[in-house]
């Protein structure tokens, strides 16, 4: 299983176009990634934005990548990605997909 804490800062005033490109990137999960993705969800605290999401394992997470690549693209045009934190133990290809984006990878102690 992997987990995935996802920090974005939205740009001033794009709040609502934001959320419009969330709701996209969710409605993607939902249609493709029924069984590989259990978990996805978004909160807001003023200006900040947290992904929550967790999956069976690194295929899944590549799989969602590709699944909402674009969809990301829109939204990081309204917000920056602030880190990424993964927990679990990803793996070699995952962590290269990942290495351009401020990851930090949590492995875990048992």
């Amino acid at each position: 299983m992997i987990q995935i804490s996802a920090h974005l800062t939205v740009h001033k005033d794009k709040m609502e176009k934001f959320k419009a490109a969330a709701a996209k990137c969710r409605a993607l999960v939902e249609e493709n990634e029924q069984g590989t993705n259990l978990s996805y969800d978004w909160f807001v605290d003023g200006d900040r934005c947290e992904v929550r999401e967790v999956y069976a394992g690194s295929d899944a997470v590549q799989k969602h990548l590709e699944n909402v690549g674009g969809a990301l693209g829109e939204l990081l045009e309204f917000s920056a990605l602030t880190s990424l934190n993964v927990y679990g133990e990803p793996s070699e290809e995952l962590t290269n997909a990942l290495a351009t984006l401020p990851t930090k990878i949590h492995t875990p102690l048992f």
